[in-house]
């Protein structure tokens, strides 16, 4: 593979914003009687590294193998970057390159689970700097390129690398942390400050977009990735105040931080809310705070209620019927799960809060009642006090993490005609946009 030169690309921690966001230093009474003190915009950096956005543009630059060697159950190859690994056996044989066993149009294994011998190994090896054939004990021929091995070596740095291609590192923000801003136009326009906006969304979660379209910009952006998360409230739902209302957001009551829809099993990946027309006078700021930074300051200073909140499995439940047409006629929903949730490696996965939504119905016994509630309104009062509020002005967006992120809304009169449109993106389909352009971009390094 050709070399080339790594190309430039603004830093993503431009200081632009269009909020005045001012850092908050104050102690909280919680009501569990514990005193947090929460100070800036993150962790102190005792308790959460600092993790700037390090990115390194450019293509993967070609490998040559420098040494082939037959070990027992692998093949052991030496590339001319120092890098060295073994590759199993029964590894090279699932991965086989050749047209019986891989289908390049689909890029799909076709060699079947049923006729892999875990016992394979090679009779014949051949190599030179690029390309290594094998003939193994049944007499199927493979050959493997050098870069193709060299990117899948078993290695700590190549599975670092693949792991950040999967999932980029998130960072934790707290009080005083700014806006990201964007405007619509360059996202629809440019496909690599259409990379930037998604790095910035699946490593803060957090990002402002101007210069909306009236009609429906919401949605188009969504669509400009990839499509829109379809749910009972629609397609996209208009955020006004309504008589009636079947949802406490189609009011002009606070509501407070919250992620959306947490009676779903699988919870909309990204919110978009963008403001059609802004209440004019006091109230109808959005709050926005990251649980992601409340998690860990619980987890790393209150532990006892950290364990409360990842452990306990709560009933999220939404039931109601259409208040315009493009609502499910009748809809019941439930969940359960508990407020934190986090995979077997410890990566937290999901937020779930809601005041509003939260079951009154509980799968915990009466004794452990008073310490939940005690633990959740601790994790809420470190959200709050490390929180930020922006008031959106008409055609502003403000783009969220609705996995991590928490929002909510100040008061505002409920004569206003305020009037946001809102819709969701999986982030499954966000990072395979992002994963898309990078490979596309030749971006294969962002940290």
């Amino acid at each position: 593979m050709a070399r080339r030169a790594f190309c430039s690309w603004p830093s993503l921690l431009r200081a632009t914003t269009t909020a005045s966001l001012r850092p908050m230093s104050r102690k909280i009474q919680t009501g569990s009687s514990q005193l947090i003190q929460a100070t800036g915009s993150r962790l102190r950096s005792s308790e959460v590294a600092e993790q700037p956005f390090v990115i390194h543009p450019g293509v993967r630059a070609g490998v040559a193998m420098s040494h082939v060697t037959k070990g027992e159950r692998s093949i052991d190859i030496a590339f001319d970057n120092g890098i060295h690994s073994a590759f199993p056996f029964v590894w090279l044989r699932d991965n086989c390159q050749c047209p019986s066993c891989f289908d390049k149009d689909s890029s799909s294994r076709k060699f079947l689970l049923e006729n892999l011998n875990v016992e394979e190994y090679p009779t014949n090896v051949q190599s030179n700097s690029e390309t290594i054939q094998i003939t193994w004990s049944d007499g199927h021929q493979s050959e493997y390129q050098a870069d193709w091995l060299h990117q899948r070596a078993f290695t700590d740095a190549a599975r670092s690398d693949y792991s950040k291609f999967h999932a980029l590192t998130q960072v934790p923000w707290g009080a005083g942390h700014e806006f990201e801003r964007f405007s619509f136009d360059e996202l629809v326009s440019d496909d690599r400050r259409l990379l930037e906006w998604l790095v910035v969304m699946e490593k803060t979660g957090l990002s402002l977009v101007t210069n909306m379209p009236e009609d429906l910009g919401v949605c188009k952006l969504i669509e400009h990735v990839a499509f829109v998360r379809k749910t009972h409230y629609g397609y996209a739902f208009h955020v006004e105040n309504r008589p009636s209302a079947n949802n406490l957001a189609f009011t002009s009551a606070k509501l407070g931080l919250h992620n959306d829809l947490a009676y779903y099993e699988y919870i909309p990946g990204m919110i978009m809310l963008q403001c059609l027309k802004q209440h004019e006078g006091s109230g109808g700021e959005t709050q926005v705070s990251d649980g992601l930074f409340a998690a860990e300051y619980l987890r790393q200073h209150h532990p006892e209620a950290h364990q409360i909140l990842r452990t306990s499995p709560m009933y999220f439940w939404d039931k109601g019927t259409a208040g315009v047409p493009a609502e499910s006629p009748r809809f019941y929903k439930l969940s359960k799960a508990p407020v934190l949730q986090y995979d077997d490696a410890g990566n937290l996965m999901a937020v779930r809060i809601s005041q509003h939504s939260r079951d009154s119905c509980m799968a915990i016994s009466a004794e452990n009642v008073q310490p939940f509630y005690a633990a959740m309104r601790l994790f809420y009062d470190v959200m709050e006090a490390n929180s930020v509020t922006y008031k959106m002005q008409n055609g502003d967006m403000v783009a969220l993490d609705n996995r991590r992120c928490q929002h909510g809304r100040l008061e505002f009169e409920a004569t206003s005609t305020r009037h946001l449109v809102s819709a969701y993106l999986d982030l499954d389909e966000a990072r395979c946009r992002r994963r898309e352009l990078q490979d596309r971009l030749g971006f294969f390094h962002l940290q």
